[in-house]
């Protein structure tokens, strides 16, 4: 069993760092590229989290650490998954956005407006894949992250001043002769978080999903029509097969992939 688990994982990492990584079947590029974001996202949350023991990046050690433990845990637990699923399975897409999705979750929740920005991670990278269920299921995670992370991160998180004082007007309305006349908390803020925070979030996340949602589907014409005219190129116009250029390529790129993974697996 464990020399199993060793030969699912190898295989995993080929896949992982091919450096052309084409496969036949539908999204499996598209997850292998998201999953190396995933790992460069929690390299540089690494990085951060040093710093952070370093006195560098100043943030309450404990919040830090049990959103940096947490979003450790919830790493391998989606390495796990997509060993036992396979990074060529229907739902290996959905696992990648729900893996940056609890990610996004985790961090907005304990370095709250540290992290504002992130929040719209699940939905620029549903823009790799070309499927609109996953694109509607990523805009809804963000929708439901921004709103929890808001209220998690007040109460649990690094705390906003804004959350807490109601900041919503200028300075100058807020001190007279250098004192900050406001010195009173909020004492129901579950309005205020909605109406100041998840709101107007919520808005620009549509916005912005907008957008992204546009762009995405130029580039995604641009390449399937350049994907054609490759094609083209490659197939004989009176056969209809691949020429001999074409096929000695696509032999030799095989070959290479195949040596590499029976390298891995010591075969």
């Amino acid at each position: 069993k464990r020399i199993k688990i060793m030969q699912t994982l190898k295989l995993l990492f080929s896949k992982i760092t091919d450096d052309d990584p084409i496969y036949e079947k539908k999204d499996v590029v598209e997850n292998i590229f998201v999953f190396r974001m995933l790992l460069v996202w929690h390299l540089l949350y690494t990085f951060v989290f040093v710093l952070n023991c370093l006195d560098i990046f100043i943030v309450d050690t404990h919040i830090f650490a049990t959103g940096y433990l947490l979003s450790c845990v919830l790493l391998l637990v989606f390495i796990a998954l997509l060993m036992i699923v396979g990074p060529d399975h229907v739902c290996a897409k959905y696992l990648c956005i729900s893996e940056a999705g609890f990610l996004v979750m985790i961090t907005s929740s304990s370095l709250t407006y540290h992290m504002v920005i992130v929040v719209m991670l699940p939905i620029v990278i549903a823009g790799v894949y070309s499927s609109k269920h996953l694109s509607r299921f990523a805009f809804a995670f963000s929708l439901f992250n921004i709103a929890l992370s808001t209220y998690v991160g007040y109460y649990f998180g690094v705390c906003d001043a804004n959350m807490v004082l109601l900041t919503a007007t200028s300075l100058e309305h807020l001190q007279k002769d250098g004192v900050f006349l406001l010195n009173e908390v909020n004492k129901n803020p579950g309005l205020t978080l909605f109406m100041y925070y998840v709101f107007p979030r919520s808005l620009i996340a549509t916005g912005f999903y907008s957008v992204s949602n546009g762009v995405n589907k130029m580039l995604r014409r641009t390449m399937e029509k350049a994907h054609r005219i490759r094609r083209e190129a490659a197939m004989d116009d009176m056969t209809g097969l691949y020429n001999k250029i074409s096929s000695l390529m696509t032999l030799k790129s095989q070959r290479s992939r195949t040596e590499r993974w029976l390298s891995y697996i010591g075969m």
